[in-house]
């Protein structure tokens, strides 16, 4: 076991939805330093993030400790997303952080529809993009999947 404690059978992990190539490559490096890469689920659109919790929601698991989700999803907003999640009862107090390379220009239906997680600003620095990336997954897997295992 590494990093935060997930590398066991039958542990947790967190859901990534990117759709950017650069992007998912940039994490899973991040991910493969601290020795996590088995840790996360990716899906490259919000279909298929849905696909991936009905699974989990029909099958039993992997139990889900936290998502990370891009904004601007090739098919759907992240905001819409998280809408989504938010209204299943499985998913509704799921610790949810969206990034995106600018959060100025959110609609007020967005808005309203992000008010439930954290959003953070990509950094384009890499040594900043991995530093928060890396706080981001700890607060989720050491903070939260304790409490999520029991609920």
């Amino acid at each position: 076991m590494t990093g935060f404690g997930l590398n066991e059978p039958g542990d947790g992990c967190v859901l990534l939805v990117e759709d950017s190539w650069h992007d998912l490559l940039l994490m899973s490096y991040v991910l493969d330093e601290e020795g996590l890469r088995g840790s996360v689920h990716c899906a490259r659109s919000g279909a298929d993030a849905i696909a991936f919790l009905d699974r989990v929601r029909r099958d039993g698991g992997p139990l889900i400790c936290g998502a990370m989700v891009d904004l601007a999803l090739p098919d759907m907003s992240g905001a819409e997303l998280v809408d989504l999640m938010r209204q299943d009862r499985k998913f509704r107090n799921l610790p949810i952080v969206v990034y995106s390379g600018s959060t100025t220009e959110l609609n007020s239906r967005e808005k309203h529809q992000l008010e439930s997680v954290t959003m953070v600003e990509k950094p384009i620095k890499f040594k900043d993009f991995q530093s928060a990336f890396l706080r981001l997954l700890r607060s989720l897997l050491n903070n939260q999947c304790d409490e999520l295992a029991v609920a």
